[in-house]
């Protein structure tokens, strides 16, 4: 039905007033939730990125959905409860938005947006917006989880979601592979960035009428199929737009070009794959496939199940990937796994923020394709976004210890801060996730099993985390494979809360000088000053306490989960080395 356009400027003006009215209800969802989680210093940090980031554009992808939304839903589908949800996704399309434009300014090296500072400019926060990057996104997601969850619609909602943002970052993959291509020298720079745009009309026409269509209820595919058919010409009609043209052989040309490139991308993903999955040790992998083989029973131990959890092990091992990526970037770590940092690798630099989220979106587009249709389908989504989520907490409440890898404020440095902080950036991910997966994966329904799990994994996590400070400060690079930068990048590690624990007023000052310095003196001062405190046998001691403690938890539990489960992670971790 055609409107005419007086209409569409009513609707967005009188839409603007009401979307900004539920404004301060989104913001308060997201900052409850983390404030709930025990992070009240991140939640307050999450609304500066919240409104810095969000709220300010023309908002023209969420009126589109609106407005969509208005002529597809039947008169009896708009109540004012329906009409409340579709203004919480359209603030979710925004939100989307934000995320690209964060990371995209971080990666081109904006000065400004939106007329005021990038947010990575905004205070000096640099490469630690990355991170704040990640954080919108899951907070885009937990508010789907949240209003929607339940709903006919959800997974739908989830996967055009999951799909927009992996078919975006592959766009922006072909940005960036762009000077690398020959048959772009006939075209300008500015023509070439401008076709390159075209891949954000996917989130911009796309996704708003697509997300409509679901929260309308729509279910024909081929309604679906005819609307993204149309919204890719538009596509194409904006992008022809920007070349000023509508040469039907100009415009296959620049079809061509993006054919040619995705041959490029491939290989280049392939790359990555190759770079950043398949060197590490699979400790995680490897858990959630032992997991599951105890804890599914014996009939169901098919070929075909063996496969899955090996395909679900890989994913797990995919979001390590792009979490230890992402973590090198921000820290600007040299080694990893003893080779140079991807980020370094070819000199990649800040274009390897956009390989971070292919992988993440590799992800999930292998659980769509492989376990679609299941009934852990739903679990496994949530988890790996809930996952993804609590890391991110974690190292935001890193990144606010540090005051951003700056001179850190050691007063923030207490024992409690730094449980949460490796609570949430390394235990989940790397503990609870696997085990929690394998569980989705088997069946189990029980949440006693879920709660007991995950209570006796983060303890194993978090000593697991004590020793890798250890192994930062003093272990054998030829073994770990990774430079000792805690020290230089002032990283509140049990050894620093330890040590300031006991100092003096005048050892204190040594650390209040020293640590969190690049200088190689600065570090070995610090390190002299550990050994005075003698932290080496504190940490040997406090090791060997909190490994038979967790023994203890493990012999005591009682929701029926098979005791060796727990006590494979924590042997596997007791005397490691790297």
């Amino acid at each position: 039905m055609d409107q005419p356009e007086w209409i569409w400027a009513a609707v967005s003006e009188e839409e603007s007033q009401s979307m900004m009215a539920m404004w301060p209800n989104i913001v308060r969802d997201i900052t409850k939730e983390i404030e709930n989680s025990n992070f009240p210093d991140v939640a307050k940090w999450m609304e500066k990125v919240l409104q810095h980031t969000v709220p300010g554009g023309k908002k023209i992808r969420a009126f589109t959905l609106i407005y969509a939304y208005k002529l597809l839903a039947s008169s009896d589908q708009l109540t004012k409860e329906n009409i409340r949800l579709a203004r919480i996704l359209a603030w979710c399309l925004e939100m989307l938005q934000a995320f690209f434009l964060v990371i995209d300014d971080i990666q081109d090296q904006s000065l400004l947006r939106r007329g005021k500072l990038c947010w990575y400019r905004h205070n000096d926060i640099g490469l630690a917006a990355i991170n704040d990057g990640l954080l919108l996104e899951c907070a885009m997601f937990y508010l789907i989880k949240k209003h929607f969850k339940g709903k006919d619609y959800y997974i739908d909602l989830l996967e055009t979601f999951y799909d927009i943002i992996f078919k975006t970052t592959i766009g922006q993959g072909l940005d960036m592979l762009s000077t690398k291509k020959p048959d772009l020298d006939m075209f300008t720079m500015n023509r070439y960035n401008s076709i390159v745009k075209y891949k954000g009309s996917r989130y911009s026409f796309i996704l708003p009428i697509t997300a409509a269509m679901q929260l309308a209820g729509i279910k024909d595919p081929e309604m679906f199929r005819q609307a993204k058919t149309i919204l890719l010409e538009m596509g194409h009609l904006f992008q022809v737009e920007c070349y000023s043209s509508a040469d039907p052989e100009k415009v296959r040309r620049v079809k061509q070009i993006f054919i040619d490139l995705e041959r490029t991308i491939v290989k280049n993903k392939w790359l990555v794959l190759q770079y950043n999955v398949a060197g590490g040790k699979k400790q995680r992998g490897l858990g959630l496939v032992y997991a599951y083989k105890l804890l599914i029973p014996s009939d169901q131990l098919t070929e075909e199940n063996i496969r899955l959890a090996r395909i679900l092990a890989w994913c797990v091992e995919l979001m390590q990937a792009y979490m230890l990526m992402m973590d090198d970037i921000e820290d600007q770590s040299l080694f990893r796994r003893g080779q140079p940092c991807w980020y370094r690798y070819n000199d990649l630099g800040l274009a390897a923020v956009n390989d971070t989220y292919m992988l993440e979106g590799s992800i999930f587009y292998l659980i769509r394709k492989y376990f679609k249709g299941k009934d852990c389908y739903a679990d496994l989504l949530e988890t790996f976004q809930d996952i993804t989520m609590k890391t991110a907490i974690g190292q935001s409440l890193d990144l606010l210890s540090t005051h951003f890898d700056k001179k850190p404020n050691l007063d923030l440095f207490t024992m409690n801060r730094y449980n949460s902080i490796i609570k949430s950036k390394t235990a989940y991910y790397s503990f609870v996730f696997p085990v929690i997966a394998a569980m989705h994966l088997a069946g189990i329904k029980d949440q006693e099993m879920f709660r007991e799990a995950t209570n006796i994994l983060i303890e194993t996590g978090c000593l697991f985390q004590v020793q890798d400070d250890y192994l930062d400060c003093y272990g054998d690079f030829e073994v770990c494979g990774k430079d000792d930068t805690d020290i230089q990048q002032g990283k509140c590690t049990w050894f620093v809360v330890e040590a300031l624990q006991r100092v003096t007023p005048q050892q204190r000052k040594i650390l209040e000088d020293c640590y969190g310095d690049l200088d190689r003196d600065k570090v070995r001062r610090v390190k002299q000053l550990f050994n005075e405190l003698n932290l080496l046998d504190a940490y040997f001691a406090y090791k060997e306490e909190r490994y038979n403690l967790i023994n203890v938890h493990i012999k005591q539990m009682s929701s029926g989960l098979p005791h060796s489960l727990f006590l494979y992670s924590l042997r596997n971790i007791h005397h490691r080395m790297s």
